[in-house]
C-alpha cells in the first residue's frame, strides 16, 4: 500500500474515511469500464451542445437570408419612390402594360426581373433550408400581390420560363397564377 501524505492524509483524518485496500486494486476491466462510462457521458453532452449550436446557427442564416431578401426588396422601392419618372412607368406597367412603348416596356421588365428575382431567391432558399416557412410567409404574400398585376403577368408570359429556376417557375405557374385566376 502506498502511504498518505499531505491534504489526501489530512481530508480522509477529517472525514473519517480509511482508505479500502480493495479499491486500490481495480482490474484492468474495470477502469475500462469507468473509462466506457465517462467517454459515454462526454459524447452525450457533446451532441447536446452541438445541437443547441447547430439551432442557433439555422435560426441566425434564417434571418440573413430573409434580411437579405427584405433589403434589396426595400431598396427596389426606394428607387421607385425616389425618381417621380420611374414610379409613373412602374404604376403604368403594373397596372396597363400595354400603354407603354417599347422602351418603357424593356425598362419596366427589367424592374419586374428584379422584384420577381428577390421573391426566386427566397422560395429557393425555403427549399434549401436557408430561410424558414414564417418568412417566406410574408415573401409569398407579396408574390401574389405582385404577380396577379397585370403588368407582372405579361411580363410572366414573356420571360418567366427563361428567366427563373425551373423550382420558381413551376411554384407560380401551379400555385400563384391560378389564385390570381380565382380573385
Amino acid at each position: 500500500t502506498r502511504s498518505l501524505v499531505g491534504s489526501e492524509m489530512c481530508i480522509r483524518d477529517r472525514l473519517g474515511v480509511t482508505p479500502d485496500p480493495d479499491m486500490s486494486k481495480l482490474s484492468l476491466s474495470n477502469w475500462a469500464s469507468i473509462a466506457e462510462i465517462a467517454t459515454s457521458i462526454v459524447v452525450v453532452v457533446s451532441l447536446v451542445v452541438i445541437g443547441v449550436e447547430l439551432r442557433q446557427n439555422t435560426s441566425a442564416l434564417h434571418n440573413n437570408s430573409w434580411q437579405a431578401v427584405n433589403d434589396k426588396l426595400i431598396d427596389l422601392d426606394i428607387a421607385e419612390t425616389a425618381r417621380p419618372d420611374l414610379s409613373t412607368l412602374i404604376k403604368i406597367g403594373e397596372s396597363t402594360p400595354e400603354e407603354l412603348n417599347g422602351d418603357e416596356w424593356w425598362r419596366f421588365s427589367r424592374i419586374a426581373m428584379a422584384r420577381l428575382g428577390q421573391i426566386e431567391y427566397a422560395l429557393l432558399a425555403v427549399n434549401s433550408g436557408a430561410l424558414g416557412d414564417y418568412h417566406w410567409a410574408a415573401v409569398e404574400g407579396y408574390l401574389e400581390n405582385t404577380i396577379c398585376r397585370p403588368g407582372y403577368r405579361r411580363f410572366w408570359a414573356e420571360f418567366g420560363d427563361v428567366a427563373y429556376h425551373p423550382d420558381f417557375t413551376s411554384y407560380v405557374g401551379d400555385e400563384v397564377l391560378p389564385a390570381c385566376e380565382s380573385q
